[in-house]
């Protein structure tokens, strides 16, 4: 992976930085797959450090944003046009050591990201035996969900238009068409026997179980109850359907971000400078080469935040669990493989196999305000729920100096948001914390 892309990356890298330094910019920084950012040099020399940046960079805005209004244990939920990236924080920014994508192994840490593909341009259809299904092949951009004019296919888009859980014309001014979305979702009505909202209702349903089951991937699957996390949705499409998906978990509160459609945006921003130093430690003495690798990084990065982590793993094993250095590092361990794994073995030796350095220089992180304005009730239009036809109210999102109970629509410029009845909205010092009842 590294050789294909290197060549590629490093002279975009290096033409990039030229132009930039030709119009007076200052050092840029490029976001890499750990959540945080490096130089361009650095880049350059390890292309695939960068493969989930974008995603990564989501997580690191939500845990920013969450964090400053009291939430650190976190479900991140980046929904998309083509896709769902999912991430479980456990009071930090969490990174594995190495992954695989595409069945191609990456050694890099990374953040633990699971993506499945169900987006908003996720196109429903039914397959040989009649069965509906959602994604992964999407309608993107152009042509587009049907609602935008041009494409005819029925989308998850579409199916929340008809639903009523978006209006004919966005907060940006964008305007959908409606009926055009009916059509598409006619299509399906048909074959299955059903209304449009029927089958609108289940692209929601099929959407969300993927959803569903990944978001269990990254909390279950790894020994973590997420009924005791925060669910933090971001992405354009995220908040549409993030109380169906908190309820399906038993997750009792969902936190917006104030600009969940640019969170990613907001996490390359603020992603501290990391590198990582590293070296085999099998059979060696850990403290010296502790010290050798933390005099590396000052050298190479000046003043910066040290932690020493170590790899470790059962004899015979071929895979570790990275873990912070320090006292009962063994109990540590067995714990932590009992929690991952659901089992350890406390009579088999231990091995230490890589120890790691990690150096950071944090960046300005902006002080999060809420809104000064009062959220605005727009009107009210019928969204089906349940198989039900209910008034919902429209809302300008700004401050909610009270709660206020679904169902209810929140709009602003960068994406919408759908709390279903049973629900209510609360002011959570720049976010809105959503609650069952």
């Amino acid at each position: 992976l590294a050789a294909y892309l290197q060549p590629l990356m490093a002279g975009y890298l290096v033409r990039l930085e030229e132009q930039l330094a030709g119009r007076g910019s200052r050092r840029f920084w490029v976001v890499h797959s750990a959540g945080a950012v490096m130089t361009a040099a650095e880049a350059s020399q390890a292309p695939n450090a960068v493969v989930l940046s974008g995603p990564a960079a989501g997580v690191r805005g939500a845990f920013t944003v969450a964090s400053a209004c009291g939430h650190t244990q976190l479900l991140t939920l980046d929904m998309g046009g083509t896709s769902t990236d999912v991430s479980l924080c456990p009071g930090r920014v969490a990174t594995v050591t190495w992954s695989s994508l595409e069945d191609v192994p990456v050694r890099q840490p990374m953040i633990d990201i699971h993506t499945v593909g169900a987006g908003g341009g996720s196109i429903a259809w039914l397959d040989a035996g009649g069965a509906l299904q959602v994604g992964p092949e999407s309608a993107g951009s152009d042509p587009g969900p049907a609602a935008y004019g041009r494409g005819h296919r029925p989308t998850v888009t579409d199916a929340h238009l008809v639903l009523g859980r978006l209006p004919t014309e966005l907060a940006g001014g964008v305007k959908l068409d409606k009926e055009r979305a009916r059509q598409a979702l006619a299509s399906l009505a048909e074959p299955l026997g059903c209304s449009p909202e029927e089958a609108a209702a289940g692209v929601l349903r099929v959407a969300a179980t993927h959803m569903e089951r990944a978001l269990r991937v990254i909390s279950i699957e790894r020994g973590f109850d997420p009924r005791g996390f925060t669910l933090v949705p971001f992405g354009g499409a995220g908040p549409l359907q993030a109380c169906e998906l908190a309820e399906r978990l038993g997750v009792k509160t969902v936190l917006l971000a104030p600009s969940p459609g640019v969170l990613s945006a907001l996490g390359a921003a603020v992603a501290p400078w990391l590198r990582e130093f590293s070296r085999t430690v099998l059979g060696a003495e850990i403290e010296p080469i502790e010290a050798q690798l933390r005099d590396e990084a000052r050298q190479q990065m000046g003043q910066v935040e040290l932690d020493s982590l170590v790899d470790l793993r059962y004899r015979g094993q071929g895979s570790e669990l990275t873990l912070p250095l320090g006292e009962q590092l063994e109990e540590r361990f067995h714990q932590a493989h009992q929690q991952r794994y659901g089992y350890h073995r406390s009579a088999t030796p231990v091995e230490r196999v890589t120890l790691r350095v990690r150096a950071s220089q944090p960046r300005p992180v902006p002080n999060f305000e809420p809104p000064t304005e009062p959220a605005r009730q727009l009107g009210t239009q019928s969204v089906w729920h349940d198989g039900q036809e209910l008034d919902c109210r429209l809302f300008e999102r700004g401050l909610f100096n009270q709660p206020e109970p679904g169902p209810a629509v929140i709009l602003q410029y960068d994406t919408t948001t759908f709390v279903p009845p049973g629900w209510s909205i609360h002011q959570a010092g720049a976010c809105l914390r959503l609650e069952p009842s």
